[in-house]
């Protein structure tokens, strides 16, 4: 018989250990609903982070339908612009939850 430990104390431990709130499955390794992912653990998903991800998204929606029908120019570099800006917000936000990085004020108030 083998045991294995669970990752980052998720497994309260005893004959009938059971997982913390916010794990489940094998080891404990994976996150309920409600719970996401960040550097190897389980933390409660924020309402707040939610309504930020859905405005960034309407936002590059918006700048992309605008872009659509204005009148024609150079396509190519109004897409590598768009392309920029996606992956220039994407980065942001991974940066700002993965890391724990503390922006100054006024950033944080426009991200």
């Amino acid at each position: 018989m083998t045991f294995y430990a669970c990752p980052g104390g998720s497994c309260l431990g005893g004959a009938s250990s059971v997982c913390e709130e916010g794990y489940a499955g094998p080891l404990c390794a994976v996150c309920t609903p409600g719970f996401g992912q960040k550097v190897n653990e389980c933390v409660k998903c924020n309402p707040q982070s939610v309504a930020v991800g859905w405005i960034i998204l309407v936002g590059v929606f918006v700048v992309f339908l605008a872009l659509m029908f204005r009148p024609p120019s150079n396509s190519q570099a109004v897409f590598a612009k768009i392309k920029i800006l996606v992956s220039f917000l994407q980065v942001i936000s991974q940066i700002t939850s993965s890391y724990q990085v503390k922006w100054p004020g006024e950033f944080s108030t426009f991200v």
